[in-house]
């Protein structure tokens, strides 16, 4: 069996959920964990971790969805899931055990997981503020997305799509963090919230380096 991560748009109304379930069972997926990530105006994203046969092709399964009403937004074949409590704790006890400054390599990890990204990273303010999408997340003082035609980053080429950025403070940045998606996957308000939540952890860890605790 393989592990699928749908994110569907979904109407915010009475059975488009039951709806959605029916088209993915006829599809031959059976629905592991639903998780609603974002709410904007009269619809919602969804994020289905669902699992179907090795040979699982979802080429008809948008068309099927936009016929009750949703939209796919995107499909991406993950590892079997685990429990997602433990593997969080084994992530975090690595995170704290790698130290200042080894846990940023083991924090884009996590945020790339988090995100479903395909590449993450964290830059010192002083490599990242010139990189797209730095400039104005430090003048906004707040996380921003933008689009890229592609970048040479300093994890490696970042391509055509989605860029999302991120400061650890706005009143004082040290630490920006960037998260890279293609064209067919949006960020969504889940995601900034994600990426923040990354930041104030790393945040805690660097004061409690500098305070010996």
């Amino acid at each position: 069996m393989s592990s699928y991560r749908l994110r569907v748009q979904v109407p915010e109304r009475v059975g488009s959920l039951a709806r959605l379930a029916g088209v993915l069972a006829e599809h031959g997926a059976s629905i592991r964990s639903v998780d609603i990530h974002q709410v904007d105006g009269d619809s919602a994203i969804d994020e289905i971790i669902v699992e179907a046969q090795e040979e699982w092709e979802p080429v008809s399964l948008g068309g099927d969805i936009a016929a009750i009403g949703s939209s796919l937004v995107s499909v991406l074949e993950v590892d079997q899931p685990n429990d997602a409590l433990a593997g969080g704790l084994q992530w975090a006890a690595a995170v704290v055990a790698a130290g200042v400054p080894g846990c940023d390599a083991h924090l884009a990890y996590g945020l790339a997981q988090l995100l479903a990204a395909p590449l993450a990273w964290l830059s010192p303010l002083d490599e990242g503020a010139a990189l797209e999408g730095a400039p104005l997340a430090l003048e906004r003082g707040s996380p921003v997305v933008v689009r890229t035609a592609g970048f040479d980053g300093p994890a490696g080429p970042v391509p055509d799509g989605w860029l999302l950025v991120a400061a650890d403070d706005p009143l004082d940045p040290q630490t920006l963090a960037f998260a890279s998606r293609p064209k067919s996957m949006r960020f969504a308000a889940c995601d900034v919230a994600r990426i923040e939540a990354i930041l104030a952890f790393r945040t805690q860890l660097v004061s409690r380096h500098l305070l010996g605790v």
